[in-house]
């Protein structure tokens, strides 16, 4: 059972939980379903992946805030959270080399639904002039949303392909892609994540290089779309998704054995975000692969650096915290293969 430091929180996944325990309401009224992120309530089967369930708990359960799936904390102040006139929380995600923020924690005295969504889980708030551009509040990194590698994610092998070439036909048939930047994006990044298992697609290789190239038309034409990046050639300033974009345009090009592109692209990224990693990570493994050491070398002097610490929370979209010094060990270990070889 989960402890929390604040009266009328809710957690909302595989429990749901007041301090020291279940309210008497909530033993009456709800049932755990062994199946994952489903609820009883009043003999009705709920999917938290519906938007039926916020109305649910904002009529019937009187809780101040609603947080989706299970968190971990340590030492955490909840003094934040005790500001009921916050709309929602951003909440730190730690995934196996990945952290970043969410907004996974909402005001349920304010009117929400979950959009239908072929991807992605996007909460709306129902109040003219809101929508998706809801208040969002940084809460401290000692309340961690926790994930793991047991999702639908990874134990079907093609659920990134199923959701590129969803959401590629559902935003061209619709017409919305250039004002939907957000899948616009993600169009990019689903080819991205499904074109390197060689092992589900009938052309192997092949089909896993196509799916490559196709994620870079998606990221150029959102970079230059969004940026007017073909055009002017420079940062207009920090943007870490045009960071991140060329970040894996870089990496897929050398995928794809262009490495006089994937070195552009990565050189290219750091005027969005200087202070990243990712793309130094980048140059160094394109020098390994070319067997250009004293190269290599260079780059992952710059990884080593005691001052190039991870940058989170200032800066939190998609960080591998594998890529930084105080966080992970991979920027140590290019360095030791570089030094090894020179």
């Amino acid at each position: 059972m989960v402890e929390c430091g604040i009266n009328d929180y809710a957690i909302v996944n595989s429990i749901i939980t007041r301090p020291l325990g279940l309210s008497e309401w909530q033993r009456t009224h709800f049932e755990i379903n062994p199946v994952y992120g489903d609820w009883s309530l009043d003999g009705k089967i709920y999917d938290l992946y519906l938007h039926d369930l916020l109305p649910i708990l904002n009529d019937k359960t009187g809780f101040h805030y609603v947080k989706l799936s299970d968190i971990a904390w340590k030492g955490f102040d909840w003094t934040p959270i005790n500001d009921t006139n916050n709309q929602s929380f951003h909440i730190t995600a730690v995934n196996p080399g990945c952290v970043y923020y969410r907004a996974w924690m909402w005001n349920a005295k304010l009117p929400w639904h979950f959009k239908h969504d072929l991807a992605h889980e996007c909460i709306v708030c129902d109040i003219e002039g809101v929508g998706e551009a809801f208040q969002r509040y940084d809460l401290p990194r000692g309340m961690r949303q926790v994930g793991t590698n047991d999702g639908e994610s990874y134990t079907v092998p093609t659920k990134y392909f199923s959701d590129a070439l969803k959401l590629e036909e559902k935003h061209i048939r619709e017409g919305d892609l250039l004002t939907d930047t957000y899948h616009f994006w993600y169009v990019a990044k689903s080819y991205d994540d499904c074109c390197r298992n060689e092992s589900i697609y009938p052309l192997g290789q092949n089909h896993c290089k196509e799916y490559a190239r196709r994620a870079i038309f998606y990221y150029d034409e959102y970079l230059n779309y969004t940026q007017n990046y073909r055009e002017l050639g420079y940062a207009q300033g920090i943007n870490e998704m045009a960071y991140f974009t060329l970040y894996a345009m870089g990496d897929l090009y050398r995928y794809l054995g262009d490495y006089e592109k994937a070195m552009d692209c990565c050189t290219r990224a750091e005027e969005f975000c200087p202070v990243r990693n990712e793309h130094i990570v980048g140059l160094a493994e394109c020098f390994r692969e070319m067997g250009d050491f004293e190269s290599m070398k260079i780059q992952t002097e710059r990884l080593v650096d005691v001052n190039r610490k991870l940058p989170f929370p200032e800066y939190y979209f998609l960080i591998n915290n594998n890529f930084y010094i105080d966080s992970g060990d991979y920027g140590k270990q290019l360095h030791q293969i570089a030094c090894e070889n020179t």
